[in-house]
């Protein structure tokens, strides 16, 4: 196994013997509290982390309808499974109902069919193809579990964090 370097360049004594004097001297700073805007430049004193799920509930991916994917099972192109478009959770069976991206998904629907996919037919959608539960759907917790760490003490803020 080949023999790892960390060092990456080689400096005379004396100034490690200087640099190592600096370090010795340096002392916690007090904490302050800035705005966002005012942070970038300054080391984080305590790790941020999140206090609740991002995104905060099913998503969905794309533009499209929210669907029950049992309800699609068998579906095909010689066999296109018609739903009823709905507005709201009054009838639920056997529908479906339109989202945009970033909506939020509730049950029981649990994927989401891409527009393109589908015709309109007066107030039901045609599907041409079944679906597997969670497709298209960006799931609660994805990005971000609640208390998951963000930002670690001791780093240094950038505008892209």
């Amino acid at each position: 196994m080949p023999k790892e370097k960390y060092l990456l360049e080689y400096i005379a004594l004396e100034k490690a013997i200087s640099i190592t004097k600096i370090a010795c001297e340096l002392k916690k700073m007090p904490v302050v509290t800035r705005s966002l805007q005012e942070s970038v430049g300054l080391i984080i004193a305590e790790s941020i982390t999140t206090h609740k799920d991002i995104p905060p509930e099913d998503r969905a991916e794309m533009d499209g309808y929210a669907v029950k994917n049992i309800d699609l099972k068998g579906a095909s192109s010689k066999n296109p499974v018609k739903l009823k478009l709905i507005k709201n959770f009054s009838d639920i069976s056997r529908s479906c109902i339109s989202v945009a991206t970033g909506d939020y998904i509730y049950p029981p629907f649990n994927a989401v069919i891409m527009e393109e996919y589908t015709q309109k037919s007066g107030n039901f959608i045609e599907f041409f193809y079944d679906t597997q539960k969670g497709s298209n759907i960006s799931v609660r917790g994805l990005d971000y579990k609640t208390g998951d760490n963000i930002l670690s003490s001791g780093k240094i803020l950038t505008e892209f964090d």
